[in-house]
């Protein structure tokens, strides 16, 4: 008896050991989930959002009270004006949307019964409803070939879409097509038949579009297939089961006691068929027709959601139904107790089925509640919980997309959540009852051993932690805050702080003391080497140096880089497995050999962006990878580097936003078991693989002070779990070998292009949007609209935030532009002419999707055409022609001139030569004869003489003779 006594114990002993053991592991088994919100304040045209889908080419719709909105991870477009028309008055509120992936079309349907439909590739709202088509609709149902809409004006009208363009088929009572239009219900079957239930009896349309008229005048109340079988019950209850080929199987009759069934839900399950009256509920069994009353009993059931695994149904009562469509798994939950809300809205659950099985249900009034299949209980999410996903628990609806990213919509906004499958974490707050601020702000965390953690806080206070048992001691108070806690080779203790000096074995050293003397007050970091020398980093004083163990009291300390300001301030200190310590401060990178026996300040070799050996400066901390690497986190980015001791030189490449990163100011590091280096951030936490250089950024919870991680403030337990401390707490990290990749047929798609500024999407640049944009492969714009903004996307809703893009623009660029994280390309004043944009998205470790691309051309101005210069040349050739002609007869008239002043010359010449031929004969007469008279007056004596006036001159005289 004893014995047994004693095995019991040890049994119970185990038992909880274990299950203390297990403890911090229980969290990780849960799912966990992580959102954001969306609002007006994003772009969302209205905070009410009444009901989301995703298209077919990704995006994902929601229909508001202010028309409806497209995101694509990044940004909204905004559709208030529901019409192709831009003049037409239209209805803006969208209470429902469907989807029609087959024909791309986007149907909106609003409270007061009117339909628009949006066509994905025109990027236009259809004309087809804006007039004569115009009508309240009595209710809808897409099938896999078209809309059918009920209509007090058309009975049941058949739509089909080709080519921009909708073609209606009508089935009225008038044309014969229609047994009945009042009270309809419509199913498809397997087979594309569509059967049409109405008070006059039931029709079925084969998919060549012919009717067929059955069990007419019965009045049918309701109408249920599950693709190979019909099932219809008229109001006297008559039950028929037809086949999809239009053949009575079987006919039943539901018992006469039952009275009267009125309104009802129904579908098959487990070879029945289940009818959920207003009191009561009844099955058929399909085999032998035979009606009976089974065990689950549902009164006034409902449903307002169409699952994939399951049949969903709530009552009035607060109550939710899963039923299992290929088992027998049924559940029931109780998740509403206030009547007021129940009363309050008639759609009070609402439920989607992600990839998994996994069923989540929003309740109108208590939050959001997950179903786990695999683990068969249910969660419940609200807004009472200590970090809450949302902030109502009045949830109007959800929808789960094609990537697995949960969307609520609620009246403030709709949520974007994930299921956090790469990262499962735990937050755990050091002093979960304090409302200090400080007593939960972890500034350092050292594994001790034993999975015991040191832990220090802003409070300054130093705990030992238990990672196993979740139990903490207080180590000790200081009068500041402790950056670091050791433990030597000989288990002695020392304590850094940031004011208070360093304690060695409970002994404080700093520069007031002048027994225990050690330069500085600020002391940040202590690592011991193989020599038995402890390596100090200190702020503003540099490096410092002391024996582990000495006989000497008190202990003397070696100073080293404190003649730099920058230099001295040393945030931490890494020893590598080959013994060289790096030092990392406000002035670079710095790395002495431990190995030295005499350290000098000119062993020191410096790594920094003064020296063009770093890009950055300011050096937060530092680790060593199992493969040798060292990572150094920075202000600027993270360096993954390798030391070459042949040229001296630290090789290193930077990691930064542009790749991935969550933020430049990286604060700590650690690595866990499977090639991931983690990185702690001011605005989270980021995971780089090593080997791919594949970077995933993560948010833990909801608020500022949980992704705000602490400088130089992380390890590893011995069970692979990290350890970050943040500002209000600490975050355990389970990591996990498998890393969730994108899907290899993703691919970036241009979602918006901004031209000067302003979208393609609004009125202004309307006229140079012939489709959508993720279907357009080439735009021609004017010349003067030449600064284009194209935003892009590949719809990896929950792991937008790691998404990298390449991108090159044909024409400017030669090769592809860096990897990026930003979803847009600017292009400022590109010149007229052709260009081709080529982008790509990353999909894995180091391949990228197929290209997208869109030619663009600018064109010439119009003073710059073919056209233009055409003019021109004309222009020119008639003012060459005017001008020639204009020369040619300047030219005649001087060539006229120029003839006219040679004769003139010529005559002019011509008299003066025969004057002178004229004249040289006289010439020679008249000298002879004045040398005659000359001599005759010589030899007679001069006579005086009067001449008379008859006489003639001399001259004549002379000229006569």
């Amino acid at each position: 008896m004893k014995r047994n006594i004693k095995t019991f114990y040890t049994l119970l002993y185990i038992v909880g050991f274990i299950s203390i053991w297990l403890l911090p592991l229980q969290a990780f088994g849960s799912i966990k989930l992580d959102g954001k919100r969306l609002s007006a304040k994003d772009g969302l045209s209205c905070n009410t959002v009444n009901d989301i889908i995703q298209d077919r080419d990704g995006f994902i719709w929601l229909g508001t009270p202010n028309g409806v909105s497209r995101y694509d991870g990044y940004q909204f477009i905004n559709f208030t004006n529901l019409s192709k028309n831009s003049g037409q008055k239209t209805h803006h509120s969208i209470s429902q949307l469907i989807n029609d992936e087959k024909h791309g079309l986007i149907w909106g349907y609003n409270p007061s019964n009117i339909l628009c439909c949006f066509d994905l590739e025109t990027a236009h709202f259809s004309n087809y409803f804006d007039k004569e088509n115009a009508t309240l609709l009595k209710n809808r149902f897409k099938s896999q070939n078209g809309m059918w809409l009920f209509s007090g004006d058309f009975g049941v009208r058949y739509l089909t879409y080709s080519n921009g363009k909708f073609q209606a088929t009508d089935y009225t009572t008038k044309n014969g097509k229609l047994i009945g239009d009042q009270q309809l219900q419509m199913t498809e079957d397997a087979k594309q038949n569509v059967w049409i239930a109405s008070d006059k009896g039931l029709n079925r349309i084969t998919p060549d579009g012919k009717s067929h008229l059955m069990l007419k005048n019965q009045h049918i109340i309701t109408l249920t297939t599950d693709g190979n079988h019909i099932a219809v019950l008229t109001d006297k209850g008559d039950a028929f089961l037809y086949d999809n080929s239009g053949k009575l199987v079987r006919k039943s009759h539901l018992p006469s006691m039952v009275g009267y069934v009125g309104k009802s839900r129904a579908f098959f399950w487990q070879g029945e068929w289940y009818i959920f009256t207003q009191k009561e509920t009844f099955a058929m069994n399909l085999k032998n027709g035979i009606f009976h009353k089974p065990a689950i009993q549902i009164p006034n059931a409902m449903s307002k959601s169409l699952l994939k695994s399951y049949e969903f149904l709530y009552d009035k009562k607060g109550n939710a139904y899963l039923f299992n469509k290929k088992g027998k798994l049924f559940r029931k939950f109780h998740l509403l107790d206030d009547q007021a809300y129940i009363n309050g809205r008639d759609k009070n659950f609402v439920a989607a089925e992600d990839a998994n099985g996994n069923v989540y249900i929003v309740s109108y009034g208590n939050g959001l509640f997950i179903y786990n299949r695999k683990e068969d209980e249910l969660q419940h999410f609200s807004t009472a919980d200590k970090d809450p996903l949302f902030h109502s628990n009045f949830l109007l609806n959800i929808f789960i997309d094609r990537s697995g990213c949960i969307w609520i919509c609620t009246g403030d906004g709709v949520y974007c959540c994930r299921e956090l499958k790469d990262l499962n974490t735990e937050h755990v707050k050091i002093e979960p009852n304090s409302n200090r601020e400080w007593s939960n702000y972890v500034r350092h965390i050292s594994n001790i051993g034993n999975d015991k953690l040191a832990v220090t806080t802003r409070a300054n206070i130093t705990y030992i932690y238990d990672a196993r048992t979740q139990q903490r001691t207080v180590e000790k108070q200081t009068d500041a805050c402790a950056y670091d806690y050791a433990i030597d080779p000989q288990g002695k203790k020392w304590i850094s702080t940031k004011g208070d000096g360093i304690y060695i074995d409970n002994v404080r050293y700093w520069k007031y003391e002048k027994d225990h003397y050690a330069p500085g007050v600020s002391f940040y970091k202590t690592i011991f080497d193989k020599q038995g020398r402890a390596w100090i980093a200190t702020w503003g004083e540099g490096l410092l140096i002391t024996p582990q163990k000495t006989e000497q009291q008190p202990r003397k300390f070696e100073q080293f880089l404190n003649t730099d300001g920058k230099e001295a301030q040393i945030h931490d200190l890494l020893l590598d497995r080959k013994g060289r310590l790096w030092v990392c401060s406000n002035n670079g990178i710095l790395m002495v050999n431990t190995a030295e026996k005499k350290i000098t300040a000119q062993k020191f070799l410096r790594f920094n962006d003064e020296n063009g050996k770093l890009p950055v400066s300011e050096i937060n901390c530092g680790i060593e990878a199992h493969d040798g690497k060292l990572w150094f986190a920075a202000t600027g980015g993270i360096l993954k580097c390798s030391y070459n001791e042949k040229t001296r030189e630290l090789e290193y490449e930077l990691f930064d936003t542009s790749k991935g990163l969550t933020d430049n100011n990286t604060r700590s590091l650690e690595e866990d078991n499977y090639d991931n280096i983690w990185i702690g951030t001011e605005e989270g936490i980021s995971r780089l693989n090593a080997k791919t250089n594949d970077i995933r950024s993560f948010q833990i919870g909801r608020t500022i002070f949980s992704n705000n991680f602490t400088e130089n403030c992380a390890t590893k337990l011995n069970d692979g779990r990290l350890v970050f401390g943040v500002a209000d707490g600490m975050i355990f990290i389970q990591p996990s070998r498998t890393i969730s990749m994108p899907p290899a047929h993703m691919r970036a798609a241009i979602t918006d292009l901004a031209i000067n500024g302003i979208s393609i999407y609004e009125a202004e640049n309307e006229q140079f949007l012939t489709k959508a944009l993720n279907y357009t492969r080439e735009i021609s714009l004017p010349h003067d609209k030449n600064s284009l903004n194209i935003h892009f996307s590949n719809f990896d809703y929950p792991h937008i935030q790691n998404a990298m893009y390449q991108y090159y623009l044909e024409g400017i660029d030669n090769t592809w532009r860096p990897m990026t994280s930003i979803n847009h390309a600017e292009f400022s004043d590109l010149n007229p002419g052709s260009y081709t944009l080529h982008i790509r998205t990353r999909i894995g470790s180091n391949q990228w999707s197929e290209e997208t691309l869109l030619h663009i051309t600018i064109c010439q101005p119009w003073y710059n055409t073919v056209w233009a210069w055409c003019i021109y040349l004309l222009i020119i050739c008639g003012a060459g022609v005017l001008y020639y002609r204009s020369w040619l007869r300047n030219f005649e008239l001087n060539q006229q001139i120029a003839l006219e002043k040679q004769m003139s010359d010529f005559r002019i010449n011509f008299f003066t030569h025969i004057s002178h031929e004229f004249r040289t004969p006289l010439a020679i007469i008249q000298s002879a004869v004045e040398k005659m008279m000359t001599w005759e007056k010589a030899i007679l004596p001069r006579t005086p003489s009067i001449p008379s006036p008859e006489e003639p001159s001399d001259c004549s005289d002379s000229s006569t003779s």
